[in-house]
Formats: C-alpha cells, sequence, structure tokens
C-alpha cells in the first residue's frame, strides 16, 4: 500500500479541484460485480457536490446504459443516462455512424442486444441461426459456447463486419477476476484468422472522443479515473490526458513498473483525495 503522505498523494491532493470534468471507469472503480467500493462511491458524491462534471465511461457491454443508471442509484449516486457511455451503446453507436443499421448477430448478452435495438438494428443473439447478416460483434457473454462461435465465425467469413465492443482480458468480479470479452473476441479471432476490423472500448479513444464532441467537455480540463492499466490509463496516454490510477480492481502497485504507459497519479482508492495526512 501507499504512503499516506508520499509525494504522489500530496500533488494529488493540491491538484485534484483543478479538473472540471471526471471521467470514471465502473468495474473496479465503482464496483466489483455487484459489491459496491463504498471508499469510491464517497469520494465520487463529493466530488458532486463539489459541482464537477462526472462521467461513467465502461468497456462492459453486458447492462444497457439504463441498467447501469439503475444500478448506479441503487448505490446512492444520482446519474442520469447522459452520464454513463459504455461499449454496447459506444458499438452501436459507431455501426451507425460508420456503416449504417442493418443486421446484426451478437456474441453478448442482455445489454448490448437492448442497445443495438435502440439504435434501430435488426438484432439476432449468435446462437439463433439465421440466413445473412451485415455485422458480428462480440463482447462479454458468460454463456459463450461453441454454437455460438461457429455461428459467428460462418458469417464472418461469408462476409460479415467483425466488431468487438472490447478486448479486455479479465474483468473484476467480488474479490476475483473472471474472463473478460476479449476471450471471446480472440476466439472468434483465431478461427476466422483476422482481428476485428474495430475495436470500440479502451484504450481506443472513440468513447472519449464521442462524449467530448457531445458534450463539448474540454479534455485539458479532464481527468481519466480506472483500474487498469491497458485501458483506462493507456487511453488517457493516447489523448494526452491526465489519469489516476486506483487499485480497487485489476491493476496492482507491482504491476505500474513495467507499464508501457504511466498514470499520472495513482491512489489506494478515490477517498485519499478528501483525507488528510
Amino acid at each position: 500500500m501507499f504512503k499516506r503522505c508520499n509525494d504522489n498523494m500530496s500533488k494529488l491532493r493540491k491538484e485534484y479541484q483543478k479538473y472540471q470534468y471526471y471521467l470514471l471507469d465502473l468495474d473496479g472503480v465503482v464496483w466489483r460485480g455487484d459489491k459496491p467500493i463504498h471508499e469510491n462511491i464517497i469520494a465520487i458524491k463529493k466530488l458532486m457536490d463539489l459541482g464537477k462534471y462526472v462521467y461513467f465511461i465502461s468497456n462492459n457491454s453486458t447492462r444497457s446504459r439504463l441498467d447501469y443508471v439503475r444500478k448506479l442509484h441503487r448505490m446512492s449516486l444520482k446519474v442520469n443516462v447522459d452520464q454513463v457511455i459504455n461499449s454496447a451503446y459506444a458499438t452501436a453507436y459507431y455501426i451507425r455512424e460508420v456503416y449504417g443499421k442493418g443486421k446484426v448477430l451478437i456474441i453478448g448478452e442482455k445489454g448490448l442486444y437492448e442497445e443495438f435495438k435502440q439504435m434501430g438494428f435488426d438484432v439476432y443473439y449468435a446462437d439463433k441461426s439465421v440466413d445473412k447478416v451485415d455485422y458480428v460483434v462480440v463482447g462479454l457473454d458468460r454463456e459463450f459456447n461453441y454454437t455460438k462461435l461457429t455461428n459467428a465465425v460462418r458469417h464472418i467469413l461469408k462476409g460479415a463486419l467483425f466488431i468487438a465492443t472490447n478486448e479486455d482480458a479479465l474483468l473484476p468480479v467480488g474479490d476475483e477476476v473472471i474472463p473478460g470479452a476479449g476471450t471471446m473476441v480472440a476466439a472468434v479471432a483465431t478461427a476466422v484468422g483476422k482481428r476485428p476490423a474495430a475495436t470500440i472500448g479502451k484504450p481506443n479513444t472513440f468513447m472519449i472522443n464521442m462524449l467530448s464532441k457531445r458534450d463539448r467537455i474540454e479534455l485539458e480540463k479532464s481527468i481519466i479515473i480506472g483500474d487498469r492499466l491497458d485501458t483506462d490509463i493507456a487511453v488517457a496516454c493516447k489523448l494526452n490526458i491526465d489519469s489516476l490510477l486506483v487499485l480497487t480492481g485489476v491493476a496492482k502497485k507491482d504491476n505500474i513498473h513495467n507499464a508501457p504507459c504511466r498514470p499520472t497519479y495513482i491512489a489506494d482508492n478515490l477517498l485519499v483525495l478528501f483525507e488528510e495526512c
């Protein structure tokens, strides 16, 4: 654990108020599975009370944005749907804007299905038999099986565009981690012999750039907060935005020294922003 009053902590406490926009991950920052991370939630409330603009940007595609809002409300974080961007919504938005609507086969869960339906796509789960689709979208699917893999591969080999919501290898749940969407993406990519045409989630900059354009967010006044070096901190480096790595999720202190992209700040949890030495 980090000493409470080291140089990193002192700098963080002095400088956090200069940021107007706080772009936070969800899994590993607000919760682990269904277990709230209480210290971080208390700090997020304090940031909101200070008038900071708080957004939640998640690679997880298993829930819709509305479901995430409901979950945040259950944890006493009063937010609206425009404050949440996840890879399910962003992937549907990306395909609609770049390629247009069409038939979509998904390896994924209810949230991914719902976001594509709301965007006006014809959506089919990958365990269903469909004659022809325009897109195969792969996200986290905790009921992933050989039938879904076979159907996805069949359509991609017939010409359907292969898109990934994200490529996170692991997902923090409770006191452990489980395979993430990257596991399913890797299986499909191995079978078809090619990478996805696009991967929407972090460290891709698409979600943050989309949000910045929509809400006119000044990225130079923003900070990205997350628990992963390979996604949250990596996307901050790509955008030249300051970042805070919290050690409440996937990343551990020992991982930081070998990371190609280092966070601006590191903290055990978000509450250190408000604690005295």
